[in-house]
């Protein structure tokens, strides 16, 4: 990768750190990038530079979204009795993509903690 120029390695490199993203991968999406047409590129970036100001996290289960409740929350059609705790929102996803649920989740962003009890 040394014969690259910097902007690209660095492209490459920065994608590298991405979960399951290898070096090939990486430089395979660098090349991608480098030749989408740049009206493409911009609105890429244009959202990957907005992702974080634009994404809250709903105030009833703190899923991603980008109004104060999420479009789960804000279904009358879902079953709010009914709540489905789940450590991410890709747990979430993986319920919805199933089709099967119809109530409401709490997304806890991590795991809960455990005490050890020694008798």
């Amino acid at each position: 990768m040394s014969s690259l120029p910097n902007s690209l390695k660095n492209i490459s490199l920065f994608l590298e750190r991405l979960p399951g993203i290898g070096e090939k991968t990486a430089n395979r999406l660098a090349f991608f990038l480098l030749n989408l047409p740049e009206e493409d590129l911009k609105e890429f970036a244009e959202n990957v530079a907005t992702l974080k100001s634009k994404t809250k996290l709903c105030k009833n289960c703190f899923n991603f979204t980008e109004k104060e409740v999420c479009e789960i929350c804000d279904n009358n059609e879902r079953d709010h009795s009914i709540i489905c705790v789940v450590e991410t929102v890709l747990d979430l996803l993986s319920f919805e993509q199933g089709r099967i649920y119809n109530g409401v989740y709490h997304v806890l962003h991590g795991k809960i903690g455990h005490s050890s009890v020694h008798q």
